[in-house]
């Protein structure tokens, strides 16, 4: 199912905190995790932080629809937390929608 039919929506978002304030950023990014991960519409979820830059890290977002990944966006919850994240920022956030191949279709 196509995410425009209601399928299931995949989001990476990136975030690269500034070394100096990453204790900072980890504290709010695993409380917003776990706050978050109790979201409507959410399949899965996970936290990640890459080995090479442990400042840099993943998040990783498999919502039921289109619709819930929006009205995550669109929740007070998420939208503070970003306001909050934003000073302790290397650059801006960045979230990646992907949807999965459908192998069938593309042979």
């Amino acid at each position: 199912m196509t995410p425009e039919l209601g399928g299931e929506l995949h989001v990476l978002t990136h975030v690269d905190v500034v070394p100096m304030k990453m204790e900072e950023g980890t504290d709010l990014l695993a409380g917003f995790f776990a706050a978050a991960g109790r979201s409507p519409g959410l399949a899965s979820c996970a936290l990640l932080r890459q080995t090479a830059r442990k400042n840099h890290f993943e998040l990783l977002w498999v919502w039921r629809s289109r619709a819930d990944y929006e009205q995550h966006l669109r929740n007070p919850a998420t939208r503070e937390f970003r306001a909050r994240l934003k000073p302790l920022l290397g650059s801006p956030v960045q979230d990646r929608v992907h949807v999965a191949v459908d192998l069938e279709e593309s042979t």
